[in-house]
């Protein structure tokens, strides 16, 4: 690269697409610009499962909190197995165990 800022430019939305900008965005704020591209025409789908586990890495990687993500953004949580109750603290839930 010659030390000229890059222009990437993601195309494409959703989990993916915008989890990519992001992390251009946070980890390369010197070397690139990003712009992200998607389509109006093309609503929410509603997934994203694939960013499980990886979320986990993801988010403190951007310096968020999760529990005040999840939160702030009204988000659930939901896990293959049942809820486990009572598990110490053991559990895998980023906000805890249910009581």
């Amino acid at each position: 690269m010659d030390g000229k800022r890059q222009r990437v430019v993601v195309v494409g939305g959703g989990a993916s697409g915008w989890m990519a900008a992001t992390a251009l965005a946070k980890l390369l704020p010197t070397r690139c610009t990003v712009e992200l591209v998607e389509s109006e025409a093309i609503g929410t789908v509603g997934v994203g499962e694939a960013t499980i586990p990886q979320i986990v890495l993801f988010n403190p990687m951007l310096g968020l909190d999760e529990a005040m993500f999840m939160r702030e953004t009204r988000a659930t949580a939901r896990y293959a197995g049942p809820a486990r109750r009572g598990c110490a603290g053991r559990c895998p839930s980023p906000s805890g165990c249910r009581p």
